[in-house]
């Protein structure tokens, strides 16, 4: 049996199975899952920079969220909206992201991707550049990041699509509270 105490392991839970594990963060502090659904309400206000004609029935931002695989948010044409694909996220408290999880669609990929975090939309910094490749698997991106911010923008400066549509499956970001 595992020695670990309680508050470092985390579950996650899925429609086919739960998986336990244990992650240690910086300086002792435990990484965990920091967007969740709790009753169908997300840990985090949730913003993106658009969604596919409008139809956030079928494309809309929750998508990202739900765990499903048919599911997805896919955002317009950047000539519809004149400026780069973004998700910004708002957590109700500082946290710090020590690395994010993602999934595209192949051919709808962010390519030139870019971090942001601050205290209000008008005080964001860089906090990390990644690259995605252009693929349906999912791709993880551990985040030289000790700064907690309560807000934070993944922008997509360009995608691998010729429209400069994103299709994310999934998302997540994992860190800890400060």
């Amino acid at each position: 049996m595992w020695d670990f105490p309680p508050e470092d392991i985390i579950t996650l839970h899925s429609r086919q199975f739960t998986l336990f594990f244990v992650c240690a963060g910086a300086e002792g502090m435990t990484d965990e899952p920091l967007i969740f659904s709790n009753d169908g309400e997300l840990s985090c206000k949730l913003k993106v920079s658009s969604v596919l004609n409008r139809d956030v029935k079928q494309f809309g931002k929750k998508y990202m969220f739900d765990s499903d695989d048919e599911t997805c948010w896919n955002s317009d044409q950047v000539r519809a909206i004149g400026s780069p694909q973004f998700v910004l996220l708002e957590f109700p408290q500082d946290v710090c992201v020590t690395r994010m999880d993602i999934r595209f669609q192949g051919g709808f990929a962010g390519n030139d991707s870019v971090l942001f975090g601050g205290s209000s939309e008008i005080t964001l910094e860089e906090v990390a550049q990644f690259f995605p490749k252009d693929s349906n698997s999912l791709q993880s991106f551990s985040l030289d990041n000790s700064k907690p911010n309560r807000l934070y923008k993944i922008q997509f400066n360009n995608s691998s699509d010729f429209f400069g549509r994103i299709i994310i499956y999934s998302l997540q970001l994992f860190g800890y509270k400060s």
